[in-house]
């Protein structure tokens, strides 16, 4: 898999989720840029019970990751039984890829 991120031809910089246009110059983005897969967790939640207030059968870290060189980042699933602030992650991606965010299984340490 890849991750990529929107690319503006004015200002250079790469955005992640990907935007229409540019928010510093409204330059139209049209070209997506791969991206290194590593990123870092800038903050997380753990995450116990489901939406209906039952306690899950395994508890989920889910986190705010961002990526070198990239403006925002992705919110997804670590697989961690310590998360931490800081903490080098990559993808572990699904066998079976569709080019949706979906294709990322979860995050592991790195």
């Amino acid at each position: 898999g890849r991750l990529t991120a929107a690319y503006c031809p004015k200002c250079g910089r790469l955005f992640m989720p990907p935007k229409m246009y540019c928010p510093y110059d409204f330059e139209e983005v049209k070209e997506l840029r791969e991206v290194e897969q590593v990123g870092v967790v800038e903050t997380y939640t753990v995450v116990e019970r489901d939406f209906y207030g039952e306690p899950l059968r395994e508890r989920k870290v889910l986190a705010f990751i961002k990526f070198p060189g990239v403006e925002g980042g992705l919110i997804h699933y670590v697989k961690t039984d310590r998360p931490r602030i800081g903490m080098k992650v990559r993808p572990k991606w699904r066998e079976e890829k569709r080019g949706l965010v979906t294709d990322i299984e979860y995050f592991v340490e790195t």
